[in-house]
């Protein structure tokens, strides 16, 4: 039986494939966002129908903060 999570931790690459791959729905959560993931995001967004793709990016420094301890 396949495992399903609600948060991983990859690299960007890997990110990004993942996100190419969807075919029904992306959801993005994260302190910030690559290059690659950004371009992953537009190309899947151009890709799926309407609202299918949200983007929550908390870019305050209390966050930075905290993943550089």
């Amino acid at each position: 039986m396949a495992q399903h999570r609600t948060f991983l931790s990859l690299p960007a690459d890997r990110l990004g494939a993942l996100i190419m791959g969807a075919r029904r729905r992306v959801i993005y959560a994260a302190p910030s966002v690559s290059l690659e993931v950004s371009a992953a995001l537009i190309n899947v967004v151009n890709r799926l129908r309407a609202g299918m793709v949200s983007v929550v990016l908390d870019v305050s420094e209390d966050v930075f903060r905290l993943a550089h301890r």
